[in-house]
């Protein structure tokens, strides 16, 4: 077996196992503790899931590819993207506006691939 078929056969066992996951998550009852409902369970779909996901892991982060242009116009006086980066980092759970979603929410522009010190943070970063 080669190691493409190797790795795509994990990330089939992998995929089976996170869907057998979500179908005992979204039949699993959990209690509903709104005022005067605490003892009523109620399903979780999985819209409701994904919130739940979407609370814990942030839709923007901090990369070294969007710093390099931030950190080079500041050497010249110019905090403009500095400040940008600033505030959609402040909240980097929420929902932005389309503009920061398109400039932020992407892959890191070709260029960057394999440009040390800007193309890769470790798993410690």
């Amino acid at each position: 077996m080669s190691q493409g078929q190797g790795l795509a056969q994990s990330w089939s066992a992998w995929l089976a196992q996170w869907h057998l996951l979500l179908s005992s998550e979204a039949n699993s009852p959990v209690t509903n503790s709104l005022a005067g409902m605490t003892d009523t369970t109620i399903p979780r779909s999985r819209d409701d899931i994904a919130k739940q996901m979407k609370q814990v892991n942030p839709k923007y982060s901090l990369r070294e590819w969007l710093l390099v242009p931030a950190y080079q116009q500041a050497s010249q006086g110019d905090y403009t993207l500095l400040r940008e980066l600033q505030a959609v980092m402040t909240n980097p759970y929420a929902e932005q506006s389309q503009e920061v979603e398109d400039k932020y929410y992407r892959l890191k522009a070709s260029e960057y691939f394999g440009v040390g010190g800007c193309s890769h943070l470790s798993c410690s970063s």
